[in-house]
């Protein structure tokens, strides 16, 4: 999947369809919502795909180019079921920056993987997730298939710890093959469960491969082989209910690191994070010179002060080392920026 570029002239042509038609871009989740027999969204639904790959492009405008896969998963319990309506709105912003050279290297070619995270133990919709799109599926297979349910339990829980289980085995990105480390963006405000169930596995996941034997497993288990294949970021929004909440942030930071865990005081900055984040790792934008590339774009003082409150404390990760590789169960030399 993945093999179209994005072009916002095509977003800005749908986007105003959708609105000569009056339908909201989220209309499948208002739908979804207003019925108890609503299913997930084909293109949203685990349980109805097998592998999820993020392949480099053999033909066409990405002919030759090397895969970065970015998947972003979204709570969408509560307060963060307004975020994908956030990120939708400056998805051409996210796009132009992680096509430019300049963030995604001058052989990059983006590939974006959407998630919605609800819970288990409440939602309905407990865990939504695309295929791996660069053109305008990110948004039409993607964004809009989302059903923001806004529920949750309570608990100061929400169900990530499917959505990671997916990541480390369902996902096959061409960039293991290579050694390079996929990107996953996490926009949250709660914990995951501890452990992970293998009658939701059975339930969200199904069985697509045929081979599943699922039994329970603690995420704590899973975390080393995720955090070989995956540079993993949490972002935490200045508007989520449990932002600033010291159980939840130093859970997080124990999980995958201090220096990943991202405090967002403006939630409409998070395209420019991501897409900042991306390319001072992978591309050729030093962490300072982010400031001064997004003012040249446009970006304004507010955006800008924010990114760079939010980056105070990253530091890109070590350029050398190995990552394990799927396809050969072995370690891979890195190569380029990753």
């Amino acid at each position: 999947m993945g093999k179209d570029r994005w072009k916002t002239a095509d977003f800005v042509a749908a986007d105003k369809d959708l609105k000569a038609k009056n339908v909201d871009a989220f209309d499948y989740s208002r739908k979804a919502l207003s019925r108890s027999d609503s299913t997930l969204s084909e293109w949203m639904d685990p349980s109805k795909r097998g592998l999820c790959e993020s392949k480099d492009p053999d033909q066409g405008e990405g002919a030759g180019k090397q895969t970065v896969s970015i998947s972003i998963g979204i709570d969408v319990t509560g307060s963060g079921q307004t975020t994908p309506r956030i990120l939708r709105e400056d998805l051409p912003q996210l796009m132009e920056l992680v096509t430019d050279p300049l963030y995604i290297g001058e052989n990059g070619w983006a590939n974006v993987q959407i998630a919605g995270i609800g819970d288990v133990t409440s939602d309905r919709f407990g865990v939504q997730i695309s295929n791996f799109e660069s053109g305008l599926r990110v948004d039409e297979r993607g964004l809009r298939e989302v059903i923001m349910e806004g529920g949750g339990g309570g608990s100061k829980h929400e169900s990530y710890e499917l959505y990671l289980w997916y990541a480390k085995n369902r996902n096959r990105l061409d960039s293991w093959k290579r050694g390079q480390k996929g990107f996953m963006f996490i926009i949250g405000d709660e914990m995951p469960y501890e452990t992970i169930r293998a009658k939701a596995l059975y339930e969200y996941m199904g069985n697509p491969l045929g081979q599943e034997r699922y039994v329970d497993t603690s995420l704590s288990s899973l975390m080393p082989g995720l955090k070989s294949l995956y540079q993993i970021y949490y972002i935490i929004c200045k508007t989520a209910s449990w932002f600033g909440d010291a159980e939840v942030t130093n859970y997080w930071r124990n999980l995958i690191g201090a220096q990943n865990v991202i405090e967002l005081h403006r939630p409409q900055d998070i395209s420019e994070l991501i897409a900042s984040i991306i390319g001072f790792q992978v591309g050729h934008m030093p962490i300072d010179q982010i400031s001064s590339n997004l003012l040249s774009l446009g970006a304004g003082n507010a955006t800008v002060n924010s990114i760079e409150k939010a980056l105070v404390n990253i530091v890109p990760e070590s350029l050398t080392g190995s990552a394990l590789n799927p396809y050969t169960g072995e370690g891979s030399k890195r190569i380029g920026r990753l």
